[in-house]
């Protein structure tokens, strides 16, 4: 048995599974200007540190207390934005 569904379809069926697009529609909100305006946040550095991140804050600071960070896997996590 083969499936076939034609883009339009496809697309409605995403929106369907989609709880945010419902809302968003909802609201009379663009879900494409929403997805442009986080993805421009996303890209700003300051933006990002300011954000809460539990690796950054929680994990990364117990594994390095109990010896599980070296230097080589720590500068990897800091060029990633992971570390302090």
């Amino acid at each position: 048995m083969t499936l076939l569904a034609t883009t339009p379809q496809l697309r409605e069926g995403d929106k369907a599974a989609d709880p945010m697009a419902v809302v968003f529609e909802g609201l009379g909100i663009d879900p494409k200007r929403v997805e442009a305006e986080t993805l421009e946040r996303m890209s700003d550095p300051e933006f990002v540190k300011a954000q809460p991140n539990p690796f950054r804050d929680y994990a990364y600071p117990q594994l390095n207390r109990i010896g599980l960070i070296t230097e080589r896997t720590a500068s990897k996590y800091r060029d990633a934005g992971l570390a302090a």
